[in-house]
């Protein structure tokens, strides 16, 4: 299920936000979920769905959209917010029988989103319940990012991830393999019908081609902490051919990596 929510600004006149606000929004939504429901706020946070050595928290959501002209870079790492108002994307690959409760639960809720240096107050004006796409059986959609999408890969003898590029070789198949797992976790913790069965032949059924060029965004998660961490991730439009499960799985709980930390939320265009 998807919602877009729109912030309004109580507060006009405090208007300066972070550009690496996706902490601090992800911590906001933690907390949200768990007014409507504290066991799987907590599940979400702690330790999310496993498959193997794998967590997945099945959710994600987009960058902000300010509208036409409706922000400024003022430095570096701030932007001013000029008209008011905000909107977000969220997606949730969960329990569909809560979502007259999320809807509920974050009208009218309020929320500072920001760092120790600025913050911007906000009020949810609206939320409303996006309806879902109706994926075919291996038929190939195109994807645009409302946010960047991060994969990476390990090397050998190398613990720090190297983050790939959509024009990398291996880029295609660890993507896939990514929605893979997320399918097997849901699968393993009880989390898809009895006809969502992916056949054993799902690889040689997928393919991913990139379209158009790639943009580059280096996110930083807990800035100004000792927990400080970046990741390099890409902005870009694709065309993917996958089993119906995997198609939907990607739309409803993001693509790549990190996506509750908001990478990988992606819109369906013709």
């Amino acid at each position: 299920m998807r919602f877009d929510i729109t912030f309004r600004l109580t507060k006009p006149d405090q208007n300066i936000l972070p550009i690496n606000y996706q902490y601090p929004m992800s911590s906001w939504i933690y907390r949200t979920l768990e007014l409507v429901n504290t066991e799987l706020s907590e599940r979400l946070h702690e330790e999310g769905y496993a498959f193997g050595e794998k967590q997945f928290k099945l959710f994600t959501f987009s960058n902000l959209r300010f509208g036409r002209e409706g922000y400024e870079i003022v430095r570096p790492d701030r932007l001013r917010i000029k008209k008011g108002k905000c909107w977000l994307t969220i997606s949730l690959a969960i329990d569909e029988t809560i979502h007259s409760f999320i809807k509920g639960i974050f009208q009218e809720v309020t929320v500072k989103i920001g760092d120790k240096y600025s913050q911007v107050p906000m009020q949810v004006n609206h939320i409303s319940r996006l309806e879902d796409p109706v994926f075919e059986e291996d038929k190939s959609y195109r994807f645009k990012c409302l946010s960047p999408i991060c994969v990476s890969d390990r090397v050998k003898n190398n613990r720090l991830p190297q983050y790939l590029s959509p024009e990398d070789p291996h880029f295609e198949r660890i993507f896939l393999h990514n929605l893979h797992n997320k399918y097997q976790a849901m699968l393993q913790n009880g989390l898809l019908k009895n006809d969502e069965v992916l056949v054993e032949d799902w690889e040689a059924r997928s393919s991913f081609r990139l379209l158009g060029a790639a943009k580059k965004k280096i996110i930083t998660i807990k800035n100004h902490t000792p927990q400080l961490t970046k990741y390099r991730a890409y902005q870009f439009e694709f065309e993917l051919r996958a089993p119906k499960v995997l198609l939907e799985i990607g739309y409803h709980a993001g693509f790549g990596e990190k996506n509750s930390m908001g990478f990988g939320c992606c819109r369906v265009f013709d």
